[in-house]
C-alpha cells in the first residue's frame, strides 16, 4: 500500500514522524494526508490540478486506459487553459494535450452533476478547433480533437463504464470525423483497469488508491518535500477560492438585500408623496382638517404645518 514506509521514496526522517505527519518546508508546518484532502476527491478541481500538475506521462496513461490506444505519445500537457471567444462564451479547460500527430486531448473532472454534458463537451471541441485551425489552413489539415469527461456520477455514460461518441455513416461505416468524445464514469464499481482508475479519482482516502501510477503519483506528494509543497499550495489557493466565493456570494445577497430595502423605501416615499398630494387638493377645497386627517392618516399636526405652508405662498 502507499502507507508502507518500504514504498516511501524518502524514508521516515528528521522533517517526517512515524505517525505520517509531514513537515512542509515552504509552509513550516506539520500536515496529515486528512488534512490535505478535508474530503476532497482526486477528481474536484483543486486535487486534480495538483495531482496532475507536470505529469505528462500521467496524462498519457489516463489517456491511452481511456481510449485503449497504447501507442499515444503525448509531447505537450498544459492545465486550466482558456481559450477566449470574443462574440461569445469563453471556455476553460482542466487539461489540455497534444500528441506528436498534432491530436489535440481536452480531460475534464467533473465532480459536480451536469446535465448539459454532452452538449458542453461539443462546445468544448468547437472552441478547441476554433483556437487550432488558423487561417488560410486547408480543411483537410483540419486538426482532430478528442474530449474526456471523467464523470464522478457518470453523466453521458449512458449505464457504461466508458461511453464513446464518434460519427458513423448510415451504411454502419465509421466516417472520417475530426472529433471523438469518451465519458467515462465513476458512479459504476467495476474491477478493470479503467474502472479502478475511475474509483481511485472518487476516493477521498490516499491511502486506499489501487492503480500504479496514481499510487506513485500520491506517494511523491505525501513524502517528498516538493510533493508535500505542491500539496500544500493547492490547499492554500483552495481555501483562497472558497474565501473569494464566500466574497461573492456575500456581496450578491448584500446587493439582493439592499435593492429589496430600496424597493421598501421606495414604494414608502411614494405613498408618502401621494398622501401629500391628496392633502393639498383637500386643503385647496377648504376641508377642514380633522376631516381631512381622518381621510388620510396624516397626522392633524402635519395637516396643520402644510395648511400654514400653504397659506404662506399666498
Amino acid at each position: 500500500m502507499i502507507g508502507d514506509n518500504s514504498d516511501k521514496p524518502n524514508s521516515v526522517g528528521q522533517n517526517e514522524s512515524s505517525n505520517g505527519v509531514a513537515s512542509c518546508a515552504k509552509c513550516d508546518s506539520g500536515w496529515k494526508s486528512e488534512m490535505i484532502t478535508r474530503g476532497l476527491k482526486l477528481i474536484s478541481d483543486p486535487m486534480s490540478r495538483a495531482f496532475f500538475k507536470g505529469e505528462k506521462s500521467l496524462v498519457e496513461y489516463v489517456i491511452r486506459l481511456v481510449t485503449g490506444n497504447k501507442e499515444i505519445s503525448i509531447v505537450e500537457m498544459s492545465q486550466q487553459v482558456v481559450v477566449t471567444n470574443a462574440n461569445g462564451r469563453s471556455a476553460q479547460f482542466d487539461i489540455l494535450a497534444r500528441d506528436v500527430n498534432g491530436k489535440i486531448y481536452n480531460i475534464e473532472f467533473q465532480s459536480r452533476r451536469e446535465k448539459a454534458i454532452i452538449q458542453r463537451a461539443f462546445f468544448y471541441a468547437s472552441m478547441l478547433f476554433i483556437d487550432a485551425f488558423k487561417s488560410g489552413v486547408g480543411y483537410e489539415k483540419i486538426p482532430e480533437v478528442c474530449v474526456i469527461f471523467l464523470a464522478e456520477h457518470g453523466e453521458g455514460c449512458h449505464g457504461k463504464l466508458v461511453e464513446h461518441f464518434t460519427t458513423v455513416g448510415s451504411n454502419g461505416e465509421v466516417d472520417d470525423w475530426p472529433a471523438e468524445f469518451y465519458f467515462v464514469s465513476g458512479a459504476l464499481r467495476v474491477e478493470s483497469d479503467v474502472g479502478i482508475m475511475m474509483q481511485d479519482l472518487c476516493f477521498t482516502n490516499p491511502y486506499d488508491l489501487r492503480d500504479p501510477e496514481f499510487r506513485r503519483r500520491m506517494n511523491a506528494l505525501m513524502h517528498q518535500e516538493i510533493g508535500r509543497r505542491i500539496m500544500c499550495e493547492a490547499q492554500e489557493k483552495w481555501e483562497n477560492e472558497l474565501m473569494a466565493r464566500g466574497i461573492i456570494v456575500g456581496r450578491q445577497e448584500a446587493r439582493q438585500e439592499g435593492h429589496a430595502k430600496g424597493l421598501d423605501e421606495g414604494i414608502k416615499l411614494g405613498q408618502e408623496k401621494l398622501q401629500r398630494d391628496i392633502v393639498r387638493a383637500m386643503i385647496a377645497q377648504n376641508l377642514g382638517d380633522s376631516i381631512i386627517t381622518c381621510t388620510t392618516g396624516m397626522p392633524l399636526a402635519s395637516v396643520q404645518a402644510m395648511r400654514n405652508e400653504m397659506e404662506a405662498r399666498l
